[in-house]
């Protein structure tokens, strides 16, 4: 049992003889309740026994109580009324000659100036207390004096002298075995090393503060050590813990009510929006921030957020309105002692130069933040600005063409330097390893500089694996764009097409691998609560996030880690051994990288692996725009040309851009990973040798070729079928008239096996979820989903599937528990989809992949509503007889065309299937 808990237990058990027993008892209980931070119990305590000063005629223990009250109220968020109550207990206490509880009120005065960001005033008080401590008060007052200085020392950014007072004061309290203040004294060290960006130390500190919390149930030392290590997580690229963290700790903040630091949790959070690239939605959050903190007065912490405001307008190349916005809040900052303010402001103010164009000057302000920092003894910060002056040099060096290798060599050692300081970051360190690649190729070290680029390569992936988000994901890929044109560059001047796949996998579809290797993890920017913070922006309220769902216990992990370890390479011998193992001998992989202004395709085979350039010009862009597009579709594909023309001139024309030679040979399977912009290509319907794709090959389209798994095809056992149709639906509706004889002859296909139908209003979400939690969909046979379905361009997010009662949306499929199961989607725009930079692709068909669906047949195009009863009654036959997805579907495809002839692809061309991953 720790000090307080004992002194409350000895309180309990004490019998009190009158009134003013009475009252010094419940005083010493408020105060054993206040160092445990149970406040409810400290006001309780506090009204018992200002009751019973009362009733004893002492005017001294009613002082006692005030300024107990007061210590409270700093736990509980304080004001500027406190502070005038506070001067006036001290003046109080002087004036009855008690000049110890006089410097005791006034040092509590320093604690509120700290809490209202008063930092200066609480300097100016704090000093000329030492002496009266020395001579009047007890170890206790002294260690008290030490930490509150070493707090007043830390946000003033004199960390030495603030170490030095924090080290004292934990030593001290430990040896009047105060375990609640030796935890705050370890919190507060951590605050100091972390605005040091010595991240080592303050996780050490911050175990141990949380540790001691934990063991005291110190509610809110818990929630700032949470929030504390959501930020520097944020910092180190580890931001899905960070934003585990951040969210714990504004939960926590809620349920005490403290808005003040709710603000800080928002600040995390908005951080790490900024660090995801999701810009919009991070500045949303930064302004209103800024006005919350101008309501509270804090006018330090809005600057801040003005100035995180110009660096998000400057990542968003709008120079000008960040440079405006930092001129607002330099008078204040400039006049003001807080020099790593100072530093902080020249260094965004350098940033927004930079984008402007104006180099010169950019340099000299960066080269002025930096000897800043380095003052401050910030070194990490410090090597921040000598990384930017790198940039810039290296920018300046190559825009004009300048082949001079001294400055080169200056550029490169200015990027070493800056990696010990920064090499823990990856935020940094790609754009450290992306610099020295660009050295070393303007050495004509053509190896080291890929070398180096293919290590950027993985940090970027392993920063895009941190969230379960495209949007995110995609966004951090576009902020190394150039680093992989020029990756991508040397890599086809080596003629290496290994080095190509490697580099084109580590990018592909890189949140689908996460659903996929990580099962239903909650490590995400969730697009729910995207849209929740949207909508809570808009409305000025964020209360819901206090409501969110706790995590679960939260570790603090280990931040000594190689940021390239979570990715693994893909074996080329190992997948040549797994398709071979699936398709058989008769396989070829075409995959497909765009590269700016060209299309590169890699074609695998069994023993061959081979890159080819495609010019991609205003002529097959055009090719690719009427194949894809459904503004063209009809006119494409639909046969209806001048009579003079050849039938299907475009359709033969994009194949032979597209297709390798190797594809008009006799071929099984060809497999085909898209980029953009082919993901709309209907690959069955290009015309090869007078002949339709679909009448040469099974066609399987793969997301990516890192997790394919040789089961992945193989015809599943004799196990249940799931069959949902709504042809009519609650709300007011198009109803689908064929749904239903579509339904009656699957059930009469699969009379002699298990199956499960529900049609209309059993079509329920709630149902549906209900069979999946049961675990009634994992395995199936198949899910057969006939319904109104839509994805609208550029909303992919937005897709969905209409139920009886309501939508199941995109983000709602993915939590379905598929593992196992074929999809078929009878539905239009199943397999349409809205691709993001990086080859983050949303549709339907891969919400389902992602849920683990091994297989999805879905259509790219509009259903084609008569027909479909009969497509999809074929395409079950073939599934009850025997074959896998894609070998059902190719013979769909050619039954079709056997049986009608000259059908038109409008019907059956948009049909495609999409394998599993993992």
């Amino acid at each position: 049992m720790h000090a307080p808990e004992r002194m409350l237990e000895r309180q309990q058990r004490y019998q009190v003889a009158d009134d003013h027993e009475f009252a010094w008892r419940q005083y010493c209980l408020g105060l054993a309740n206040l160092r445990l931070q149970r406040l409810a119990a400290l006001q309780l305590a506090l009204s018992q026994a200002r009751q019973a000063f009362g009733l004893s005629h002492d005017p001294l223990g009613l002082l006692y109580c005030e300024g107990l009250a007061l210590a409270g109220a700093w736990l509980a968020g304080t004001n500027v009324e406190n502070l005038q109550r506070l001067e006036g207990l001290a003046h109080r206490f002087r004036a009855l000659g008690y000049p110890l509880e006089a410097t005791r009120t006034d040092l509590l005065r320093v604690l509120h100036y700290y809490s209202l960001g008063q930092v200066e005033r609480g300097l100016s008080l704090i000093q000329p207390l030492e002496a009266s401590i020395d001579q009047l008060g007890s170890r206790y007052d002294q260690a008290y004096w030490l930490w509150i200085s070493g707090m007043t020392y830390s946000h003033n950014h004199d960390f030495n002298q603030a170490g030095r007072l924090l080290d004292q004061a934990f030593v001290l309290f430990s040896s009047l075995h105060m375990q609640p203040e030796c935890a705050r004294c370890l919190f507060d060290r951590s605050w100091l090393w972390q605005r040091q960006e010595r991240y080592a130390a303050a996780f050490n500190d911050l175990a141990a503060a949380q540790t001691l919390a934990d063991d005291l149930n110190l509610v809110y030392l818990i929630a700032a050590c949470a929030k504390n290590t959501g930020l520097a997580l944020s910092r180190l690229g580890r931001y899905a813990a960070a934003l585990d963290w951040t969210l714990d700790a504004r939960r926590r903040y809620g349920q005490l009510a403290r808005h003040d630091f709710i603000n800080g949790c928002e600040l995390n959070l908005a951080n790490i929006l900024y660090y995801a690239g999701l810009y919009e939605l991070a500045l949303k959050m930064f302004e209103r921030l800024e006005g919350n903190y101008r309501r509270l007065n804090l006018l330090r912490m809005a600057a801040g957020s003005v100035r995180n405001q110009a660096l998000v307008l400057r990542a968003q190349h709008q120079a000008q309105a960040a440079y405006d916005l930092l001129r607002s809040i330099e008078a204040p900052i400039l006049q003001g002692t807080n020099q790593l303010e100072q530093a902080e402001y020249w260094q965004a103010l350098a940033f927004a130069l930079a984008e402007q164009g104006d180099i010169e000057q950019a340099t000299t302000i960066f080269g002025h933040a930096e000897s800043l920092f380095k003052q401050l003894d910030n070194q990490p910060a410090a090597a921040k600005c000598r990384l930017e002056l790198a940039w810039l040099a290296l920018k300046q060096h190559q825009s004009t063409d300048d082949s001079d290798n001294a400055q080169i060599h200056t550029i490169k050692h200015q990027l070493q330097q800056t990696l010990g300081y920064l090499d823990d970051r990856p935020f940094y360190r790609w754009r450290i390893l992306y610099g020295l690649g660009l050295c070393e190729a303007a050495f004509g070290k053509t190896a080291a500089a890929l070398d180096y680029y293919t290590q950027v390569s993985l940090i970027i992936t392993n920063l895009r694996l941190e969230f379960f988000d495209e949007h995110a994901s995609s966004a951090i890929f576009v902020q190394a764009h150039d680093l992989f044109t020029a990756a991508l560059d040397l890599t086809l001047q080596a003629n290496n097409p290994l080095a190509l796949l490697q580099l084109s996998e580590q990018q592909r579809a890189l949140v689908l691998r996460q659903h996929l290797d990580s099962g239903r993890s909650n490590r995400r920017i969730p697009r729910a609560l995207q849209a929740q913070l949207w909508r809570g922006l808009r409305t000025d309220s964020l209360g819901f996030l206090d409501d969110l769902p706790p995590v679960g216990k939260l570790e603090i992990p280990e931040i000594q880690f190689d940021i390239t370890e979570a990715f693994d390479q893909l074996d080329i011998a190992q997948l040549r051994q797994h398709l071979t193992a699936v398709y058989q001998a008769r396989w070829v992989v075409l995959a497909y990288i765009c590269h700016g202004s060209r299309l590169i395709r890699l074609t695998l085979t069994p023993t061959m692996l081979q890159a080819d350039v495609i010019v991609l010009d205003a002529g097959l862009k055009r090719l690719i725009e009427r194949a894809s597009l459904a503004r063209y579709r009809w006119f494409t594909y639909s046969g209806q040309q001048a009579s003079d023309q050849p039938i299907w001139p475009e359709l033969e024309s994009l194949a032979s851009h597209l297709l390798p030679p190797i594809v008009s040979q006799p071929l099984d399977y060809l497999l085909i990973v898209p980029a953009e912009p082919l993901h709309g290509i209907a690959w069955g319907t290009l015309r090869l040798n007078q002949k339709w794709l679909a009448q040469h090959t099974a066609i399987n389209i793969l997301p990516n070729l890192s997790h394919i798994q040789p089961t992945a095809m193989v015809v599943k056992p004799y196990s249940q079928g799931v069959m949902i149709g709504c042809s009519e639906f609650r709300d007011d509706l198009p109803a689908l008239p064929n749904v239903e004889p579509e339904i009656a002859q699957l059930e009469a296909i699969y009379a002699d096996q298990p199956t499960l139908t529900l049609q209309n209003a059993a079509v329920t979400k709630a149902r549906i979820f209900e069979l999946s939690n049961a675990g009634s969909l994992l395995g199936c046979r198949f899910l057969h989903i006939a319904s109104h379905a839509q994805l609208r361009s550029g909303a992919g997010q937005a897709a969905y599937i209409q139920l009886w009662d309501e939508r199941l949306s995109f983000d709602q499929i993915i939590d379905l528990q598929l593992q196992g199961t074929w999809v078929i989607l009878s539905v239009c725009d199943g397999s349409a989809s809205d691709v993001l930079a990086g080859e983050e692709v949303l549709s339907l068909s891969r919400a389902f992949l992602a849920a683990g669906a091994t297989a999805v047949i879905a259509n790219l195009w509009k259903q084609a509503d008569d027909a479909s009863p009969r497509l999809m009654a074929r395409l079950h036959s073939l599934l009850h007889a025997g074959s896998d997805p894609v070998r059902a579907l190719c013979l769909l495809q050619n039954d079709w065309l056997m049986h009608y002839d000259n059908a038109s692809p409008l019907v059956w061309g948009g049909l495609q299937v999409i394998s599993s991953l993992a």
